[in-house]
């Protein structure tokens, strides 16, 4: 009975460290962006992130090639962010380098798997005149530069962000970004992307970590034999 009412009270300790290192190495927050500078990017363009790389792409609503541009202070310096420098690199047709409702810009998810969620940040000069109620749209599809079916919409212009279910990212390869509403030439930024991650637990450091238990129980009842 003693051997056993050790085990009994080591064990949940085994148990509960096991539980926490499992814990604390499947959850990450991952942040992308396209550069610290201003400037025009090619048709498409990747970020890199722990392992995960993502993809983003400009075109019409049409599905015609467009140019990104990354906006960090060119402008308006409240409103900064992935848009769109136009039909053109690198002088810029676009107007505030921006999405507006004629355009988009598609993440391309399918070099990016095993996330839980994806935070999209969209942000719009819309605080008063002629860029007031300007409002953002998000879009699903499974075809490269087609702007699909629509899955999201902001209910109040201005900065806003959505989130990306899991659901969502096992279901479509692509989600596109655009803009709307009454505003004059309505037009966005994507101004951050998040991802939550969720990886596997790393076997060798769990099982290694309950192994040095075993071990321990195993020299605690060879101690008790040989006394």
């Amino acid at each position: 009975m003693k051997k056993f009412s050790s085990f009994a009270r080591i064990a949940p300790i085994l148990v509960a460290a096991v539980l926490f290192t499992a814990q604390n190495a499947m959850a990450a927050n991952l942040t992308f962006s396209f550069g610290a500078t201003d400037g025009a990017l090619g048709h498409t363009a990747t970020s890199t992130n722990g392992g995960y790389t993502l993809n983003a792409a400009a075109f019409t609503t049409g599905s015609s090639n467009l140019f990104l541009y990354n906006k960090v202070t060119a402008g308006d310096p409240t409103e900064t962010g992935l848009g769109i420098c136009g039909a053109s690199s690198p002088t810029c047709s676009q107007a505030n380098h921006e999405i507006n409702n004629t355009s988009f810009v598609q993440l391309n998810f399918t070099s990016v798997v095993g996330l839980t969620g994806f935070v999209i940040s969209i942000s719009s000069d819309q605080a008063v005149g002629a860029q007031a109620n300007e409002h953002w749209a998000i879009y699903k599809t499974n075809t490269a530069g087609a702007l699909g079916t629509l899955l999201y919409s902001d209910t109040t212009a201005g900065v806003g962000s959505q989130t990306l279910t899991a659901s969502d990212l096992a279901n479509y390869k692509y989600f596109n970004i655009t803009a709307w509403g009454t505003a004059t030439n309505p037009d966005v930024l994507i101004s951050g992307m998040t991802a939550t991650t969720a990886t596997p637990t790393p076997e060798p450091a769990s099982l290694a970590l309950f192994g040095s238990g075993l071990l321990g129980l195993a020299g605690l009842k060879r101690r008790k034999a040989a006394r």
